[in-house]
């Protein structure tokens, strides 16, 4: 039995005994270290090692139960196999069988037990403390496999509300929108996060549909005093010159940031930034008590929920990390913002095509406005101009 046990606590990767056990989504377990280093060799591909399945991201949980057994099983020395019958009492010279269940310790008949009243209710066999520690094992095992069944399920019901397509009429209102409207193709993305079905056949149906959806405007009492909005407060672009403003508690005063005129506590919006002929940007949503005046990571920890183009290509701050994910190759002329506040989500979308960018899954807190961050350009910043629209659920 301890050498069944032995192998079903081994790594299958590096054949030892597990070192901070981790779980993948598929239910698998190995070693933090060797699955880390098996993805890093591998290239893009992220899998399980043992099945093979893929996974969109980098995930791992750890497994503290199988963790805590682990070393459990260290401290009865069942890892070498001594617990039955080779391991001998220091003190007395005998076979230690039996297993104390208060000190987690292996004693010999003839060995009391410490720090207690000198009953023997807390010694056991070896042999039947390997059994409750693997009983114990199976269970948890059970219910990890229960808890990602639970997940997989919910996160499939996510998807089909996020694609649930609606009487397209009861969302249509005015709106400010002067560029051609851009037909969608049959084939939207069938990505994991599929895009929102509902904004996509609106965007076929603009050019046939009247009155259009109104617009969503910036707020001009956040805006940095870097940047200057047009009159109805749609489009944004930087200063040549730093302007004296009134003072604004709302103010962001360290980056050139604006915030929507509309903040969001429930309910579902869809909002797109028009950004063409933007060489640097920052968007998505923030709370509405971040800082806005210190430089601060733009993080869902510190209220920020944002993508990033860098070097030509989109990058977000993931959750847990410490640098950037690349979510995009390309530059994408217009980016659609879908929040499900209720849900706890936030999903980007190549407004083109409607593409899946990336999705945030959070617990929401607070209000959330539309967030606009102009990145430097001094050679470009008169010409440079980022345009919102706004479109409700």
């Amino acid at each position: 039995m301890a050498h069944s046990l032995n192998q079903d606590l081994r790594c299958t990767i590096c054949t030892q005994m597990y070192t901070e056990p981790v779980t993948l989504d598929c239910g698998h377990n190995f070693c933090k270290e060797c699955v880390l280093e098996q993805w890093n060799t591998g290239g893009a591909k992220v899998s399980c090692p043992h099945c093979g399945q893929c996974f969109p991201r980098r995930e791992l949980m750890t497994n503290q139960l199988l963790a805590t057994i682990v070393a459990s099983l260290r401290n009865l020395n069942l890892e070498k196999e001594v617990g039955l019958g080779g391991q001998r009492c220091p003190l007395h010279g005998q076979q230690a069988r039996l297993f104390c269940s208060k000190d987690l310790r292996l004693v010999c008949p003839s060995c009391p037990p410490q720090g207690h009243d000198g009953g023997s209710s807390t010694l056991i066999a070896v042999e039947e403390a390997y059994a409750i520690c693997k009983h114990k094992l199976e269970n948890s095992t059970r219910f990890l496999e229960r808890k990602l069944e639970e997940f997989c399920e919910a996160r499939v019901s996510q998807g089909i509300k996020i694609t649930k397509t609606m009487d397209t009429k009861s969302i249509l209102q005015r709106t400010d929108l002067h560029n051609e409207p851009i037909l969608q193709p049959s084939d939207l993305s069938l990505g994991e996060f599929k895009g929102p079905l509902q904004y996509a056949a609106w965007k076929r149906m603009l050019n046939v549909v009247s009155p259009v959806p109104a617009a969503l405007a910036f707020d001009p009492d956040t805006a940095n005093p870097s940047l200057v909005l047009s009159k109805d407060h749609t489009m944004v672009k930087r200063r040549s010159r730093f302007k004296q403003l009134p003072e604004s508690a709302k103010r962001f005063t360290f980056c050139a940031s604006v915030l929507g005129d509309e903040g969001f506590a429930s309910g579902r919006h869809y909002w797109e930034l028009d950004l063409e002929n933007m060489s640097g940007w920052i968007v998505g949503a923030a709370s509405e008590t971040v800082n806005r005046n210190d430089d601060v990571p733009l993080t869902p920890a510190n209220g920020f929920w944002t993508i990033r183009l860098w070097n030509g290509k989109v990058h977000t701050a993931a959750h847990g990390s410490s640098g950037s994910l690349c979510c995009s190759e390309g530059k994408p002329d217009r980016v659609g913002v879908y929040l499900d506040y209720d849900e706890g989500q936030l999903s980007f979308y190549n407004g083109s095509d409607m593409s899946h960018l990336y999705t945030f899954s959070d617990h929401f807190q607070e209000k959330l406005y539309p967030l606009a961050l102009l990145l430097p350009n001094l050679e470009t910043a008169e010409v440079e101009v980022l345009k919102i629209f706004h479109l409700y659920l």
